[in-house]
């Protein structure tokens, strides 16, 4: 188990398969660019159909991808559990500052999460209140993480550093590849962050982690919401409520079932080029009687950018 404390105003690096997306303390830095040279894109994509069911049993033959406008061709392709697919690993950022709903419920919906995934390679558990407070586990830890989580105290007199809470995050998973979902349990609202909201979404849109946001504190509607929102739907995840312990139970299941049911797509550009710049990917299913279908995934990437002699 390893302790990350108040990992804030620091450098922070988001892992991508074996790529690595630098952030600048600075928030007027451009947004995030890989460093280290990589061969492999790689996107998690999630496949519903217009009532939002998940839809599982596609194949690498159903999916055309576009970089730039340019065909690409799959080099790897995983659906589901299977063993082809980069380990998992999972994030929990609970919000613990005194304007969120009754504990019991965080750790409720948290536990059910965590007992329903016991498959990740590792889990990294952020406590969001006065500060960020990051703690790493891994497999062989899952009984102290759950222990953990039973134990989530708080001071109602507690702010919110939310924005720091992420940033913290994508610190902390440097050293990660593989695949990255971040659970997110929140009323939305940031009262102590060093990080701007602006500053996150660019870092979490040119990393490769899958963002579940789960509002506890009745922000629907809000500019708060929203700004969950953009997050989540930039990474290719989604917004969720849970005020009641039906949609408690509604929201862990989802988030179970997305995680387990995403595609995972690689392929080598056809553009060797190092500049570090954004490229527009887009990801479409081409058979006909798949044209309803609805793929959730990531916009694009930031180009490698050549590494200076």
């Amino acid at each position: 188990m390893r302790h990350l404390a108040r990992v804030v105003g620091v450098a922070v690096v988001s892992a991508i398969s074996n790529g690595l997306f630098l952030l600048a303390d600075s928030q007027d830095q451009d947004p995030p660019r890989i460093r280290a040279g990589i061969d492999l894109v790689h996107f998690d994509v999630t496949v519903t159909d217009k009532t939002g069911t998940l839809v599982e049993g596609l194949t690498a033959d159903d999916f055309e991808l576009l970089e730039n406008g340019a065909r690409q061709s799959l080099s790897v392709f995983a659906a589901g559990q299977r063993d082809a697919a980069p380990d998992l690993h999972l994030g929990i950022l609970i919000d613990v500052s005194g304007s969120m709903g009754p504990l019991e419920n965080v750790r409720y919906i948290t536990l059910e999460v965590l007992n329903r995934l016991p498959e990740a390679a590792g889990y990294t558990l952020i406590m969001v209140g006065n500060d960020a407070r990051v703690t790493r586990f891994t497999r062989g830890e899952f009984a102290t993480l759950v222990e953990r989580v039973r134990r989530i105290t708080r001071r109602d007199s507690e702010s919110t550093a939310l924005w720091d809470g992420f940033r913290s995050y994508l610190g902390a998973v440097t050293e990660q590849p593989g695949r990255h979902a971040l659970v997110v349990f929140t009323d939305g609202r940031d009262t102590a962050s060093t990080a701007t909201f602006q500053h996150v979404r660019r870092a979490f849109r040119g990393s490769a982690v899958t963002v579940f946001s789960v509002d506890f504190g009745e922000a629907r509607g809000s500019a708060h919401e929203l700004q969950l929102r953009q997050i989540s739907e930039d990474t290719g995840g989604a917004m969720m409520f849970a005020y009641t312990r039906n949609q408690m139970d509604d929201v862990y299941r989802r988030i179970v079932g997305e995680v387990r049911s995403q595609y995972g797509l690689g392929y080598v550009s056809t553009d060797p080029r190092q500049d570090g710049r954004w490229r527009d990917v887009t990801i479409r299913l081409v058979r006909p009687e798949h044209q309803r279908l609805r793929l959730r995934t990531r916009a694009g990437y930031y180009a490698a950018t050549a590494a200076k002699d």
